[in-house]
């Protein structure tokens, strides 16, 4: 489990950090006060595969032009980005601290067009993996050299998950995480979810259209692809599928209640609350007090599950990252503080 994480010059964030994150740590702030890019770093910096997870937070923000330029505070022209994560090791007493090191190193033909070059170092444990990124104008990696000095590290976190209603890739990989679930043997809890919002939901399953896999919503006299259904019915299956199919590991979410009616939120916070029971630590950015509110509904009164969750106020001043921590029993009784900073 990330226990803390330290940015400098990532994004719009010049400097700071976050301590004592738990097993369900919300953030909360206004627009532009650093939330997503704290999630950001989080996948970057614990990721097993820096270099895959480098690619999807640029295709997190895939409408901004040339974006691996500035994933580096002001382009690149300030010095490099670095993302220190400290995380509990295979005893509680152990630490392990990993360092991702991130820079602008100018511009390069890729495939005949102009990309953006950066330069990539991951240290650990006196272990250095480096390397040269290559993206071009869209975001997309077209070209990568990598050097390793020893092993990799291997950290306790098995996979760091990103999931965001604004990645293109949000469409995509349905029928591969219905397929992890269904290994786990945790379907149903995804049909039980669909079920709470659709009545006559009789499960999810996967069908093919012209020799193409499809993940389908079984309404009993009717099969039809999830892309048919609502936005709201396709996000909460989403979420439920992503849950489901981790074992073990970090899920960080952007704005879950995106689509949701109030009411399904009760059941987005259940999917939620199932999954850090299960031992996963999840990290959500969010504007809705109504699903912190179902979160804590969904933990119960009992102090010590009350006890994983921390809600984290965040704000930018000039580039420097702000934060004040409520813990979670404290959490209901400062609800009205709360609202403030999501209003």
């Amino acid at each position: 489990m990330i226990q803390s994480i330290q940015i400098s010059k990532l994004r719009g964030i010049l400097e700071g950090s976050l301590e004592g994150l738990t097993p369900l740590t919300v953030l909360v702030g206004p627009n532009s006060s650093g939330k997503s890019t704290v999630l950001d770093a989080i996948l970057i910096g614990a990721s097993r595969a820096p270099t895959a997870a480098v690619e999807q937070a640029l295709g997190h923000r895939f409408k901004v032009f040339d974006g691996a330029r500035w994933l580096v505070w002001r382009g690149g022209e300030e010095g490099a980005a670095s993302i220190e994560v400290t995380m509990r090791g295979a005893s509680d007493a152990e630490a392990i601290r990993e360092t991702i090191t991130l820079s602008f190193a100018g511009q390069s033909e890729a495939d005949g067009a102009l990309g953006t070059s950066l330069s990539l170092r991951r240290a650990a444990r006196g272990r250095l993996l480096g390397g040269r990124l290559v993206f071009d104008s869209a975001n997309k990696l077209v070209e990568w050299e990598e050097e390793l000095s020893g092993p990799l590290s291997r950290n306790e976190i098995s996979e760091v998950r990103l999931v965001s209603p604004w990645s293109m890739s949000a469409v995509l990989g349905l029928v591969d995480l219905y397929s992890e679930a269904k290994r786990q043997g945790r379907t149903e809890s995804v049909t039980a979810a669909a079920r709470s919002i659709v009545p006559d939901c009789r499960g999810i399953e996967v069908l093919t259209e012209r020799g193409t896999p499809l993940v389908h919503f079984d309404r009993g006299d009717k099969s039809l692809q999830l892309g048919l259904e609502g936005d709201g019915i396709q996000s909460l299956v989403r979420l439920a599928l992503e849950m489901a199919a981790r074992p073990r590991g970090i899920v960080l979410l952007e704005e879950p209640e995106t689509h949701q009616h109030p009411a399904t939120l009760v059941t987005t916070a259940k999917v939620i609350v199932a999954a850090v029971q299960r031992e996963i630590q999840v990290v959500l950015a969010t504007h809705s007090l109504e699903l912190i509110d179902a979160l804590v509904a969904a933990l119960g009164d009992d102090e010590s599950q009350l006890a994983k969750l921390s809600v984290v106020s965040l704000r930018l001043d000039d580039g420097r990252l702000v934060s004040s921590r409520l813990d979670g029993p404290s959490v209901a009784s400062a609800r009205d503080n709360i609202a403030m900073e999501l209003r």
